[in-house]
């Protein structure tokens, strides 16, 4: 004859297994999601330069391929620059219907930042602060001295260490459900 306790313990297995058959399913579901969702086919309007990689502070030799789209004609390259900088998961398209509004006034950049979109995947450091550093590589390539910044999510953080980094290149820093300094 059973005790109590041995048909509670008996009891809770079929629930157990059943709890690790779906976390399996989610995670072989979680993979296969992964390998099917690949970028968008890159679009013509869509360029890329070439940065150095960054780990910590430092700059290395390998290559980074930032792509960017960039809203801007003959006319409003003269207009202020504005880098919009995405939020993760996300890439330089969330920007695209907010573009159409101020692509007439401005000089609108949004990169794709490493890890991101039509960018390098594989990078030595996905820190913010590394984000950070590749911007301000892509402002040097492009020849823009000094830009507003819109951070909208993680891009808040990526713009609060470009101030940081290179304050006298920021004109204004625009803040959208932006998240703070990340220290440590």
């Amino acid at each position: 004859m059973r005790t109590v306790r041995e048909n509670v313990s008996v009891r809770k297995k079929p629930w157990m297994w059943r709890i690790v058959g779906i976390y399996a399913l989610l995670l072989i579901l979680s993979s296969w999601i992964r390998t099917m969702n690949r970028p968008a086919p890159f679009s013509p309007d869509l360029k890329t330069l070439e940065v150095k990689a960054v780990a910590g502070e430092r700059l290395l030799q390998s290559p980074v391929r930032l792509a960017y789209k960039e809203y801007a004609s003959g006319k409003n390259q003269l207009r202020p620059a504005v880098v919009l900088l995405h939020g993760s998961p996300g890439q330089s398209r969330d920007f695209a219907s907010l573009a159409t509004h101020f692509a007439g006034n401005y000089h609108l950049i949004a990169p794709d930042l490493p890890g991101f979109g039509h960018s390098t995947h594989e990078v030595p450091d996905y820190s913010i602060r590394a984000d950070a550093h590749y911007v301000l590589q892509m402002l040097d390539r492009l020849n823009l001295d000094r830009v507003h910044l819109v951070g909208f999510s993680m891009g808040g953080g990526v713009a609060l260490n470009i101030v940081d980094l290179a304050p006298s290149r920021v004109a204004s820093l625009t803040m959208l459900s932006a998240i703070g300094v990340q220290e440590m």
